[in-house]
């Protein structure tokens, strides 16, 4: 027989609010799951785009199939090495081979199709001047960019999909 108790519940912080934070508590484990296959397949969608030919072919809808099918293949093969050889010992050479080739394949996808834009907006964010230290470097800080969110898409999948 289960034991209740007859303690009053403790009163609600926020009387405005329409949730209770307890509500959602149980759902945590299913949304990480959720965003982490979500970022895996965004690193996914980069190493299609550089397998089928770049942003060009595919606007054009004339993808080159067997890069799709290699790319696909690549990123499944470096993603398993990742996951095989990861863990404590994340130095590991086997590791940073599969996770370094895995990162490469999403930059060279999302590369033409974001870089020029997050340089322009590291330019504004200079105001313009591109003779200031930010928007002399924008360009590299741009291409930092994209490289450092590359390197996130493959690595926190597998902090929260592997034990």
């Amino acid at each position: 027989m289960a034991v209740t108790s007859r303690e009053p519940a403790p009163p609600r912080r926020n009387p405005a609010a329409l949730f209770q934070r307890g509500m959602f508590h149980n759902q945590q484990h299913g949304v990480r799951r959720f965003l982490a296959v979500l970022l895996a397949l965004l690193s996914l969608v980069g190493a299609l785009i550089w397998g089928g030919g770049g942003v060009d072919a595919w606007r054009q809808l004339a993808p080159v199939w067997w890069g799709v099918v290699g790319a696909l293949l690549f990123q499944g093969l470096f993603t398993y090495g990742q996951w095989v050889f990861g863990g404590p010992g994340w130095w590991n050479p086997l590791y940073l081979i599969c996770w370094g080739a895995s990162t490469l394949m999403t930059v060279l996808g999302y590369w033409p199709l974001v870089h020029r834009w997050v340089a322009a907006q590291l330019l504004a964010l200079a105001g313009g001047n591109a003779t200031s230290v930010l928007g002399y470097y924008a360009p590299w800080l741009a291409g930092g960019i994209i490289i450092i969110v590359a390197a996130l898409l493959d690595w926190l999948p597998e902090q929260t999909l592997l034990d």
